[in-house]
């Protein structure tokens, strides 16, 4: 099998990044997102920040979010890209070789940022004081996606999947239509909306519950754990810290 080599990871934001360099000299809040860089005097308010983007009205409110630009998260993926590189190493199972494969080429390509509390939603924030905080000096990404069609199932899988999303749809019916391959969780998945919330959705015959995946949400299928080899709780558990903190700009 081909070694993996692995490089010092910057931030996925590093165009964006570097120019934002000469705004911090100037200014206490910088705010990028797809449609640039800006910057604001300290303390400005979330509702000024969304008004200036010329696409509100196709923004999909319930996967936006605000996130804060946090070294500590590529440490985190560096830690996670040397577990399956050490796993890959072991294996002898081609199909888990390839979920291995697919799986730290997603992880690479992430973009990071430590994602905020602060509901982002424009009407909300114009309307209620709580919902319109000023936000602390720092450098953040703002995601406004528009609404996405699909939903991305990825993890211990053969090869990664884009699903046609369907409305009020379960999981189990995206599951339905990937190779999974031996090694997932049979158990329970995670699911990413990107609201804020990682959920650990049941999916076995006996622990079934409804749960439905957003438009541009992603289904991550653990690998399954093993008493013998802790590598695959270890990349469980930092994917899902990671996938909590992805930023997307587009579903």
């Amino acid at each position: 099998m081909t070694r993996f080599t692995f490089i010092t990871f910057l931030p996925r934001m590093l165009g964006l990044s570097l120019m934002t360099i000469g705004y911090l000299a100037s200014a206490e809040v910088v705010v990028s997102s797809e449609q640039g860089t800006q910057s604001f005097s300290d303390r400005v308010s979330l509702s000024h920040v969304l008004s200036q983007s010329n696409k509100l009205d196709k923004v999909y409110w319930p996967s936006t979010g605000l996130y804060k630009v946090s070294p500590e998260l590529e440490h985190l993926r560096a830690e996670l890209l040397k577990t399956i590189e050490s796993l890959y190493q072991d294996v002898n199972n081609a199909p888990l070789a390839s979920a291995l494969t697919h799986l730290k080429k997603d992880v690479m390509a992430w973009q990071l940022a430590k994602r905020s509390s602060i509901v982002v939603d424009y009407d909300l924030s114009r309307l209620y004081p709580k919902f319109n905080p000023n936000l602390p000096s720092g450098e953040y990404l703002l995601s406004l996606p528009t609404r996405g069609t699909h939903v991305k199932l990825f993890g211990a899988v053969t090869k990664p999947a884009l699903l046609t999303h369907t409305p009020q749809a379960s999981v189990n019916s995206y599951l339905g239509k990937a190779v999974l391959g031996g090694y997932g969780e049979l158990d329970w998945v995670y699911v990413n909306n990107f609201n804020d919330e990682l959920i650990k959705a049941p999916v076995a015959y006996w622990n079934h519950k409804h749960v439905e995946v957003m438009p541009g949400g992603e289904l991550f299928v653990p690998f399954r754990q093993s008493i013998f080899d802790s590598r695959y709780q270890k990349i469980n558990e930092l994917v899902a810290q990671l996938a909590i903190n992805k930023v997307v700009f587009s579903l």
